[in-house]
């Protein structure tokens, strides 16, 4: 089991207690609407209309979108009662929850990959933990009460996924067989595969499998032999080929070309992205005041408010910091740096170097995934400190995790827009 069910029993009970109020509060005023409620592909058709509307799916954007199987969730949600809203949003539940378990079980596997010599049975624990509060952290609140933001969930899903299979396959090298190896492979490929279908934001996979690969390999080479390394660098190839082309599709699909905050210019976006970075960080261990649409500090003509220059600061400072750590030893900190690999890449797009089609700063929901290896990375420090300082731990640990019980529950309450 990934989880013992006792452990998992109480982890549903709590998630049931702090998102009930959502499976009464309808649908959302913004996207429900053109990506669910208007959309004429979530109908299905007759038999013998099938095969036009999988093509229609497959072969049209739906306004700036393109998502056809987060659209054939929608169908299949759709057929148990209609549009109530009831069940969509049940459903965003349990496929959280089931988010929640897979990630405890990609958790583990990266320690054992990364830390061999870690003791299992405190590494199971610091993945449950790391899953709790993953779970029921108020950054991942609209992910998952926005029914729009099923495609995140499900994106994150087969993302997870992909990852469990290429980190077994690496796990499992020197007792696999080439055919099994291979079919790891496959499998992994597969997933990301079909996690683009969901979300755009899948074509950035490839350069976590390239950072898990570029980390393993530094201190494992002799371990892999050559036929297994070529099968690595063909799948990691034929995965930078198709995010290319993934990205060509989003490309066309969300018009970024023609965004209007262009009119934002570059050097004030830049400066913006190091406050984003600081700010996703934050809302992850302290969060405070999190909400929707978080605005622009100014208007497009105006100046930056001199604050934000700090950030830029800041930032170099912890670089600095960070490369004297990690330089004494690097091989060491292959953890930490694929966690912080993997925070990065799911956020760079979205840090205002690249303008969103959107009049927003940041959005919550981009943290869905890498707020989890965030939480891991701190866990790791965090039981380092258990022995000496225990007490103060496990009062630490039963305050945030009340913080984060109540305000995600307020959050889910009051998230309707």
């Amino acid at each position: 089991m990934i989880i013992k069910i006792s452990k998992l029993f109480f982890i549903v009970i709590v998630i049931i207690i702090v998102f009930n109020s959502i499976l009464d509060i309808g649908f959302s005023t913004r996207d429900d609407d053109w990506m669910l409620l208007n959309n004429p592909f979530v109908l299905m058709p007759n038999d013998e209309n099938w095969f036009w509307w999988i093509k229609g799916l497959f072969l049209n954007y739906w306004d700036i979108q393109y998502s056809p199987l987060n659209t054939i969730y929608y169908s299949l949600v759709y057929k148990i009662n209609g549009y109530d809203s009831f069940y969509f949003h049940l459903s965003s539940i349990v496929i959280h929850i089931m988010n929640g378990v897979l990630l405890c079980k990609l958790g583990e596997q990266t320690y054992i990959l990364f830390q061999p010599d870690f003791n299992r049975a405190d590494l199971k624990t610091i993945c449950y933990i790391s899953t709790f509060f993953w779970l029921i952290a108020p950054i991942n609140v609209e992910a998952v009460v926005w029914i729009a933001a099923s495609k995140v969930l499900l994106c994150t899903m087969f993302t997870i996924l992909c990852l469990i299979f290429f980190i077994s396959s690496l796990l499992n090298i020197d007792i696999d067989s080439l055919k099994s190896f291979r079919i790891r492979l496959v499998l992994s490929f597969t997933c990301f595969f079909l996690s683009f279908f969901f979300k755009e934001q899948a074509f950035m996979t490839p350069l976590i499998i390239g950072a898990i690969l570029f980390y393993y390999t530094s201190s494992n080479m002799k371990m892999i032999g050559k036929i297994f390394l070529k099968q690595l660098i063909i799948y990691l190839i034929l995965m930078f080929i198709f995010s290319i082309i993934f990205v060509y599709i989003t490309l066309d699909a969300n018009q970024l070309s023609n965004s209007p905050f262009y009119i934002y210019p570059l050097c004030d976006r830049l400066v913006l992205s190091f406050y984003c970075f600081f700010k996703y960080v934050f809302d992850v261990f302290i969060p405070m005041n999190l909400h929707y649409a978080y605005k622009f500090p100014m208007a497009p003509q105006e100046n930056l408010p001199f604050i934000y220059y700090l950030f830029i600061v800041l930032f170099f400072i912890i670089i600095w910091q960070g490369y004297k750590i990690f330089s004494t030893s690097l091989s060491n900190y292959f953890f930490e740096l694929l966690c912080i690999s993997i925070f990065i890449s799911q956020i760079v797009l979205v840090l205002q170097i690249f303008p969103l089609n959107r009049p927003m700063l940041s959005a919550d929901r981009y943290m869905y995934l890498s707020s989890f290896f965030l939480i891991l990375f701190a866990s790791k420090y965090g039981f380092k400190l258990y022995k000496r300082y225990r007490t103060l731990l496990y009062t630490l640990l039963i305050g945030l995790g009340v913080y984060f019980f109540m305000y995600s529950s307020y959050l889910a309450s009051v998230w309707h827009f």
